[in-house]
Parts: structure tokens; sequence; C-alpha cells
């Protein structure tokens, strides 16, 4: 406190332009790249102000002290929220929960790309919810209890902030060990197999609340319109007698240009036409993906 109160006394001294300067230049590189610069107003000159705040900060760091939080209400952020399930290598009944706050998002701008998508979304999900749909499997479902709080670190991290960790966990003892120690709660009954675990080494490896509720599903899964695709491959192919197993010599023999002629008319072999129609469906396929 001490080196504190001489640091603000300090602060006070007749101003230096000299030692303005590279304050100078800071501000205006943060004008230009948009970073919001804060000036204390009871301080003369915005540089010792900025780097006292700064120095308090790493002392604090330094010293061990116990990061400042911040107490909301759990439901204000609860869209912020990840889980994580890990399984239990050396035990196939137990898992490990973790409950993650990512960084809140801030407001976004009225754009046109958000019109559109605000516009076509409701569509959409109408269009998936048919199109992917896929027969249910018991989920372990999760909320928050009633008028759960959040402490939230002041400096949290920009990947996620673990608010929980919960080890040892099992279908037969989650319920008592979040009512004991958790923000969460387990809604309606505990399905009898643990949940699937998430995908490491995914950007999907946290699982995010849907419709004000976390499920975690505990077995594999599959949409229907595989089904379709899977049964019109069949189809087609007792149709036309195996004709992708009967000619599949002659379609060699076709891309290597053995039936081809000099005399032939067009631009295009029949090698640069099968490589453009793979192109166009693989590069389909990875922008549907990524997408």
């Amino acid at each position: 406190m001490k080196e504190s109160n001489e640091t603000t006394v300090n602060m006070h001294k007749p101003f230096n332009f000299l030692q303005s300067i590279p304050g100078l230049c800071g501000v205006l590189i943060a004008s230009v790249l948009g970073i919001p610069v804060k000036a204390d107003q009871n301080v003369t000159g915005f540089l010792p102000a900025l780097a006292t705040e700064a120095n308090a900060t790493s002392d604090q760091n330094a010293t061990g002290v116990q990061t400042k939080t911040t107490e909301v209400d759990a439901a204000k952020r609860f869209t912020d929220l990840r889980i994580r399930i890990t399984h239990d290598p050396n035990d196939e009944s137990k898992f490990k929960l973790d409950l993650i706050l990512m960084p809140e998002e801030g407001p976004q701008k009225d754009t046109l790309d958000k019109y559109i998508n605000d516009l076509i979304a409701p569509l959409t999900n109408k269009i998936e919810s048919v199109v992917f749909w896929s027969p249910e499997v018991p989920h372990l479902k999760l909320n928050l209890k009633k008028d759960a709080k959040l402490e939230i670190p002041d400096r949290a991290n920009e990947n996620g902030t673990e608010l929980e960790s919960h080890e040892g966990l099992t279908v037969e003892n989650i319920n008592d060990r979040l009512n004991l120690d958790s923000i969460l709660k387990v809604e309606g009954n505990v399905p009898n197999e643990r949940p699937l675990e998430n995908r490491a080494g995914s950007k999907n490896n946290l699982r995010s609340p849907s419709k004000d509720t976390f499920g975690i599903p505990t077995a594999v899964t599959f949409p229907f319109v595989l089904l379709w695709l899977v049964a019109g491959a069949i189809v087609f192919t007792v149709y036309f007698r195996f004709v992708n197993l009967r000619c599949f010599r002659l379609a060699i023999d076709v891309v290597r240009g053995k039936y081809s002629k000099p005399s032939d008319e067009g631009e295009v072999s029949h090698f640069q036409a099968l490589t453009a129609a793979l192109s166009g469906t693989v590069g389909l396929g990875n922008i549907a993906g990524v997408a």
C-alpha cells in the first residue's frame, strides 16, 4: 500500500513533455487500431496513468494475490457456458465433467450478412431438422440451479475459463455430486449409460447448450439421410445390374483415352472431364464441411 500511495503522489508532479512522447505515440497507434484508451482525469498525463495501472496489476499477480472475481447471474451468461466430458481410461463407468465459461461476445453490428442470416435461418433450421433427423437416444440433461451465480475472474482466458471440474462421476453419483458443489443440476432421469466423450482435438470439443439445456447423448446415432443415400445406392446398383462393377475396366479405358481419336470434336479429354468433375465435387464437399 505504501508503494501505491507514493506512486499516486508522484503522478501529480509537473508534466514533462519529453516523458509524454511515448504515450502520445501509444495513443495514436491505439486510435488507428481502434483500441479504446481511458485516461485518468485526476492525473496529469495519461502515460504515467497507464503505466501505474499496469504496474499495479503485475505487482498483484507477482505477490500471488487471488484474482478478483465478479458475481453475476448464471442465467445471463448461460449461452456462454460449455461442457467437456472426458472418460476415465481405467474405469468404464467413470467420467469427468468440466464447466467452462467462454468470453462474452460483444453486440453484433447490423450488417447485410447478419440481416440475410436472420432472414434465412428459420427456414434452414426447419430443413435441417427434416433432412438430418436422427433416431432419439438417451441424453444426460443438465441445467442451471435456480438463482445460480457465476464468479467470473476479471482476467478471463480468451479460450475459455474453467469454472468447475468434477472427476470420478458415474451415473449413480452424478445427482448427489452436482447437488453438493455445482451450479448445475440433472434434468429428468439419469440414463443407464455414461455420456459420450467429447471429440478431443476438435473445434467442437466443447458442448454448447441447446434450448436452455445441456444434452449429452449416451449412444452414437446417425442422420436418417444416410439411410436414404445407402438405400438409393443399393437400388440403382441392382437395377442397372451392378454396372459399377461390370464396367469398371471399361471406365478406366475410356479415361485413359483408348477410344479417343485426334479427329474427335471438343477440347477437353475424358481424363480432364473426370478431374474437373472430381474437383468440383470434392471442393464443394470441403466447403460444406467447413461451413
